[in-house]
């Protein structure tokens, strides 16, 4: 299933039969599909892995975590829940529809406790809650790339994480993140692109010289 995902990648698929059908969907309605279907897909693939530490099972599932922190990210800044932004009442009502669209949740299909549509319908209800969410799916899909020998792949969710810490005021764990990069960039001789990272490094560094 997870390698039906990477063969066929989600991004090129979902918006597919909306197109093919016609059908009008709001705002945000795609995004939720995209993010639900990839932790379905993870759940799936969990629950049927006896071996998580299973190289050949991160390498499918590490872009379905990629996708899944995208599309929780989207739909974060179309609802005003990234850090630096505040809703409006317009995005407030946008919520709303799309939590009443996912309809009721299965508990009993989640060991945990947690189905993806709990996660979701959690993420949507507060920036508190989002930041929570977006950070985990941020570090398991940055993780997965990195056992698997993508550390390019890694490295720029990296670069996301360092601006999202940024944002919210905690320049020390941005700090490393942006290293990490200049690191990756003059290894590979992208110059422009380390000299650009370390100008966001020097505002990161003002930041933690500043007194509290």
């Amino acid at each position: 299933m997870a390698a039906f995902s990477v063969d066929f990648p989600l991004e090129h698929i979902l918006p597919g039969p909306n197109i093919l059908l016609c059908v009008e969907a709001p705002n945000g309605a795609v995004g939720c599909w995209g993010f639900l279907s990839c932790l379905e897909v993870l759940r799936a693939c969990n629950d049927n892995n006896t071996t998580q530490l299973d190289e050949k099972f991160a390498l499918y599932t590490a872009n379905l975590w990629d996708f899944a922190h995208k599309k929780l990210r989207e739909l974060g800044q179309m609802c005003s829940l990234m850090p630096g932004m505040s809703p409006s009442s317009q995005q407030l009502s946008l919520v709303v529809d799309l939590v009443a669209g996912m309809g009721l949740s299965m508990q009993n299909l989640s060991h945990s406790g947690q189905t993806p549509v709990d996660k979701l319908r959690e993420s949507l209800s507060s920036t508190e809650s989002f930041k929570k969410h977006y950070l985990e799916l941020c570090e398991q899909a940055m993780g997965t790339y990195k056992y698997i020998g993508r550390f390019r792949s890694a490295r720029m969710i990296g670069l996301e994480l360092a601006d999202f810490y940024m944002k919210i005021k905690d320049p020390t764990r941005a700090e490393n993140f942006l290293l990490d990069s200049i690191k990756m960039y003059q290894q590979e001789s992208w110059h422009h692109l380390a000299d650009g990272t370390m100008l966001h490094l020097a505002e990161c560094q003002k930041l933690l010289e500043e007194p509290d």
